[in-house]
């Protein structure tokens, strides 16, 4: 299984490979795209359209600056979670409402520790669907197709998806998905906190690498294996894009999205102390 996920992330990044099958991608992911719109899963995701019309909620990413503590603080609150974050459950009550993975690669690592997983409903996107999935809990979500012969890790996004029972934008970020998913649900304040937006390896707009000496991607414990870094290297440029089209897509809309973390570099929402938000509960 190793072996074949290298080839599939030596395709990902050999532009001429993918040139060439860009027709067969594009059609395959299509059809998937058509025949979620008609699965279970699509009509579960239907059912929470504006499921928590005008409430809050708190979308966790699990950068450095993340800490128990700030998790404690969360009991009662309606929460997003993703990918590793189950390495702090340890250490914490609290669990997230709702959990999500988007990234294939991370998926196939941690899909053992998903299937697992209880106390939140899980959203898979772009998994290995397995017939017993819905058993343990997990629902699944469909990309957008992509047809460009860029990059992945130099994809921008341009567009925010608000139906996505039919799909979910294509983006750097799970955070950008959860938000998706949030205002979907209906939410009108949305707190982000432990989005660090610091990464250990950089792609700039030249298409050079930079490797920040001292810099983790996560929390703690929580640190991804060397060859999924490796795999997921970010263009920090494509990826603050794609937290501006959310937030263009939120100003337009009436829905506020503040930034809870403490330092890190993400400065396109509104900064706000966590200790301040949750001391507006119940205002």
């Amino acid at each position: 299984m190793q072996k074949i996920q290298n080839i599939m992330i030596h395709i990902k990044h050999n532009s001429f490979v993918r040139f060439f099958f860009v027709p067969f991608f594009y059609i395959k992911q299509y059809i998937l795209v058509l025949q979620y719109h008609f699965s279970d899963d699509s009509r579960y995701v239907q059912t929470l359209r504006n499921k928590h019309e005008g409430k809050r909620c708190f979308i966790i990413g699990n950068g450095p600056s993340l800490t128990a503590d700030d998790l404690d603080c969360l009991k009662g609150e309606i929460t997003f979670g993703s990918n590793r974050i189950y390495k702090m459950y340890a250490k914490t009550a609290w669990r997230p409402t709702y959990y999500l993975c988007t990234d294939p690669y991370v998926g196939v690592e941690i899909e053992s520790k998903i299937r697992e997983l209880k106390g939140s409903i899980k959203f898979q996107a772009n998994g290995r669907r397995k017939k017993d999935d819905h058993v343990c809990g997990i629902h699944h979500l469909v990309v957008a197709p992509w047809y460009s012969g860029v990059k992945p890790e130099r994809y921008v996004q341009k567009r925010f998806t608000t139906e996505i029972h039919r799909y979910i934008s294509r983006t750097h970020s799970v955070t950008c998905t959860a938000i998706e998913m949030a205002v979907y649900m209906g939410f009108k304040k949305i707190y982000l906190l432990g989005i660090d937006h610091t990464f250990a390896v950089e792609i700039q707009k030249d298409g050079t690498k930079v490797f920040h000496a001292g810099i983790k991607n996560h929390f703690e414990g929580g640190e991804s294996s060397l060859k999924a870094i490796e795999s997921a290297m970010i263009n920090i440029e494509a990826s603050t894009q794609c937290y501006q089209v959310c937030q263009d897509y939120a100003l337009a809309h009436g829905i506020k999205i503040y930034n809870c973390t403490r330092g890190g570099k993400l400065e396109v929402f509104e900064r706000k102390a966590l200790e301040d938000v949750i001391g507006e509960r119940g205002v």
